[in-house]
Parts: C-alpha cells; sequence; structure tokens
C-alpha cells in the first residue's frame, strides 16, 4: 500500500540519473544525518545513512524486520525537496540494512513549508461563489441586475425560501405560466423528446416561435441553449432532408394546437447534475414571445438558483457543525491535503473549486480561503490539495505557532 502512495505522490516527479548527482545527494543526506523513511513491505521504517559504496549503501534502522519481499522506496526530504529512490533489499543483519545503489531518484519541485501530518485534525468546508459569466464586464452587469440575488447566495447558508421569492419574481416579468418540475430516475421513459433532450445535454431548451420551423431545427447561437437542431441533422442523414423536416413540423402542429407561441426548458441542477427544470410558457392570449435576451437572462437566474441549492447541500454534509467533518491528511503555512467520502462532493469541486476552510487550531477555528489545485481518488476515498489565499488577520500567526509545536512529535 505504501509502495503505491508513494509512486502515487511521484507520478509527476522529475527524475535525475546522473550517477554523481545521485552520489552528490546521498553524501549529503549522510553528512547532515537527515532522517530516510524505508517503505518495505506495507510498513515505513525510520533509517540513518551510514555508508555508500559503488555497489550498495548501508542504512541503520532499528527495529527492520525483512521479509520476502525484495523491494524498497527510500524517500527523504532535503533542501526543500522530496526525494525518491526505488532499491532492493540485499540482506540486513546488526550492521544494518544493506540496499542497492540507487539508479535514479525521482524528486518533486520544491516546497516553501513542511507539511505536517495528523491523525485527529477534522475541518469543516464550504464552497465560495466564482464568476459564471464569460468576461468581467458580463460579470459586473451580473452583479449590478441581479445584487439581491448574489448577496444571497455569497451566504455560508442561503435562504432557499428568499431565493425562490427572487427566482418568482424574475420569471413573473417573463411570463405568468410556468411550472417547476423535479424528476427521478423512474420519470425518464415518460419524459418527452424535448425533456430528454435538455437533461441529456444538461443546457436549457428554447422554442422562440412556434409558427416557424427554423425555430426548432435551427441551431441557436447560445452554448447554453439548444432545441431539436442535433435530432434534425441525425434525421436527415436517416431519411432524408424532406421527411426529416414533416417530424418535425408535426410537434410545431401539435405547439400550435395548445396554443403556445414559445416556451423555455431550463435544468435545474444539484452538484452539477439536473434534478428537474423550470419551464416558462408564453400562449396566444398574452401575445407575446420569449426573446434570447429574455432566455439567457433568466437561465443565469436559474444557474445562480442551482448554485445556491448545491452550497445549502454542501452546508449540510461538510460545513455545519453537526455533520461529518473533513479528515486534514497534512498541513502547512500554504495549503493542506483533505480527504472525503462524497464522490458527488469530490467530482464537484474539481470545477468549483474555490472554498472557505474553518480550521480548530489552539482552541479556536481559523477562518481561512483556499482554492483546490490537486485531486485524486485513492481506495474508495477522495483527497483534494488546496493552497490558501486570504485569511483573517491573526491567522497565519496561529497557525505557525501550531504547526511549529506539532513538528516535534511527528513519528514514522
Amino acid at each position: 500500500m505504501f509502495l503505491e502512495i508513494i509512486q502515487d505522490e511521484f507520478k509527476d516527479a522529475n527524475v535525475e540519473t546522473d550517477v554523481h548527482r545521485v552520489l552528490n545527494l546521498l553524501f549529503l543526506i549522510k553528512a547532515k544525518g537527515v532522517n530516510l523513511q524505508i517503505n518495505y513491505s506495507s510498513l515505513v521504517y525510520q533509517g540513518k545513512l551510514v555508508q555508500i559504496e559503488d555497489e550498495y549503501i548501508r542504512v541503520i534502522s532499528p527495529g527492520f524486520k525483512k521479509t520476502q519481499e525484495r523491494r524498497a522506496v527510500l524517500s527523504v526530504e532535503i533542501l526543500n525537496r522530496y526525494y525518491s529512490f526505488n532499491v532492493f533489499i540485499n540482506k540486513s543483519n546488526l550492521e544494518g540494512v544493506f540496499l542497492s545503489f540507487p539508479q535514479e531518484m525521482k524528486y518533486l519541485q520544491r516546497r516553501l513549508y513542511k507539511r505536517i501530518e495528523f491523525d485527529d485534525l477534522f475541518a469543516r468546508f464550504i464552497i465560495l461563489y466564482s464568476p459564471i459569466m464569460q468576461t468581467n464586464q458580463e460579470e459586473k452587469i451580473l452583479e449590478t441586475r441581479y445584487r439581491y440575488f448574489l448577496q444571497e447566495v455569497t451566504r455560508d447558508k442561503p435562504n432557499i425560501k428568499v431565493l425562490y421569492q427572487l427566482l418568482m419574481s424574475e420569471i413573473k416579468e417573463i411570463t405568468k405560466d410556468f411550472s417547476l418540475k423535479f424528476v427521478y430516475k423512474d420519470d425518464i421513459p415518460q419524459l418527452t423528446l424535448s425533456e430528454k433532450i435538455m437533461l441529456r445535454n444538461n443546457k436549457a431548451f428554447f422554442i422562440e416561435d412556434t409558427s416557424k420551423i427554423e425555430s426548432y431545427i435551427e441551431p441557436i447561437k447560445s452554448k447554453k441553449i439548444t432545441n431539436y437542431s442535433d435530432e434534425f441533422e441525425k434525421l436527415i442523414k436517416e431519411k432524408g432532408k424532406a421527411l426529416a423536416k414533416k417530424e418535425f413540423e408535426i410537434l410545431l402542429k401539435e405547439d400550435n394546437k395548445n396554443f403556445i407561441v414559445s416556451y423555455l426548458m431550463i435544468p435545474v441542477n444539484l452538484l452539477d447534475r439536473p434534478i428537474g427544470y423550470l419551464k416558462l410558457e408564453t400562449n396566444q392570449f398574452e401575445k407575446h414571445f420569449i426573446t434570447l435576451m429574455q432566455a439567457l437572462g433568466i437561465i443565469t437566474v436559474v444557474e445562480i438558483f442551482s448554485y445556491a441549492l448545491t452550497k445549502i447541500r454542501i452546508h449540510g454534509s461538510h460545513f455545519n457543525k453537526a455533520s461529518i467533518k473533513t479528515r486534514v491528511v497534512n498541513i502547512s503555512m500554504s495549503g493542506l491535503l483533505f480527504e472525503i467520502d462524497d464522490e458527488s462532493v469530490y467530482k464537484y469541486l474539481q470545477k468549483n473549486r474555490r472554498i472557505k476552510l474553518m480550521i480548530p487550531i489552539l482552541g479556536e477555528e481559523l477562518e481561512i480561503y483556499a482554492e483546490i489545485v490537486r485531486y485524486f481518488p485513492r481506495d474508495g476515498s477522495y483527497y483534494m490539495g488546496v493552497n490558501f489565499f486570504k485569511n483573517r488577520p491573526g491567522n497565519m500567526e496561529r497557525l505557525e505557532a501550531f504547526l511549529f509545536e506539532n513538528s516535534h512529535f511527528q513519528f514514522f
């Protein structure tokens, strides 16, 4: 297990094969008396390098027990780098452990701060709002137009009732004919083609004008919106353009029979997965269309609403003081590595990487903002490495004192 962990950590590491560089590093480790870790036969031993020869090196490691396993991995931190050597166990006796001379060394880039490992440190976290628009100018317009919406979703636990009221007020400016439907697995076979297209692509489905076949089959110039255009292209290949067009004209006639002028369906997401959708319609009695600009505006509002739903979900599972705490594997002055068991949250955090952490340190919780920069699964759990980028005054001093105190109690 330990060998697999080391191999995973050094998967993208730099590799040095020059024998002189390897030899120089070994002499430096010996001269400074730096502790080596011997990862061997599912155990980790601590040792000192005492002899370096052309064919072998000798390490003193109290408690070392040789098994049938021949392969081992040496790891060491020196010069602010983390090194790893693959070696073979030649023999072990009262004089020490005799290992084959390393043919190469792997090393990870320099770390500014030492990481301290813990078994009993747990944190809470909540996601932070990240810009959803493509440009800063669009984001500023969003902040101005939906100021109250954004104020609510930036809270640690948004108020769902307030958000729902804000959502309804935006919808009613477009139409009074709307519905919110949740979709379950058992519902999928009974869904209409438009509902299946929307949920499959996780995009809004929009028919601007039911009197024009172009609204059904021509691509819409927006990455956030779809219609029947892809299905139309598939049908052309199967039946030809004339027959394909006739099939969608049947859908057009059906919509007109129901007095529908235009309609828009927007997926409502939880952790980036659709759980239902919002449907808006205008009819011949209202005598107006939903425009593309209106559609894009309400899609943005629903995206913010979906983000709020996800934030409330993560608050309940990972930030609420009564929820299961998140284990901190190791921590330094610049970041930490934490472990969770929730695959849905793990996948969501790969795209939404900014979080707020609450870490219990020296009798109080430190509030630190961080960005996830690394993530990997292992043995059924999910790991994420974060870099700190913002904190409250005094937090770093407390963290530094905590790490200094605990650095004297690290055993391998």
